[in-house]
């Protein structure tokens, strides 16, 4: 799970990964810039009680949105390399050193 990945350090905008952000958009940046128009990226804050309701699953992009949460806008192909690594390195972790299985 992406979410298990503290990635607060290498944020500049928030401390957690939400819709559309500077997480997602650093990752498809490094990933696949031809998919990202930065142009049409808007940065869209929500207020703390809309945020708490949008962790707690009961609220989904807000209307007034133009489908970020976050600050897509202080996204970089070299943030989204940090990013995809750590998460990397999480899962190849979890795969390669987890304990062999009983029998």
């Amino acid at each position: 799970d992406m979410f298990g990945v503290n990635l607060s350090d290498l944020l500049e905008g928030q401390r957690e990964a939400m819709h559309g952000d500077e997480v997602d958009t650093s990752i498809m940046l490094f990933l696949a810039p031809e998919m990202v128009n930065l142009d049409q990226a808007q940065d869209y804050m929500m207020s703390r009680e809309q945020l708490r309701r949008y962790r707690r699953g009961w609220l989904t992009v807000p209307s007034g949105s133009a489908g970020s949460i976050g600050r897509p806008s202080l996204a970089s192909a070299e943030k989204g390399k940090l990013i995809y690594d750590r998460i990397y390195s999480k899962i190849s972790d979890r795969i390669f050193l987890a304990p062999a299985p009983t029998e």
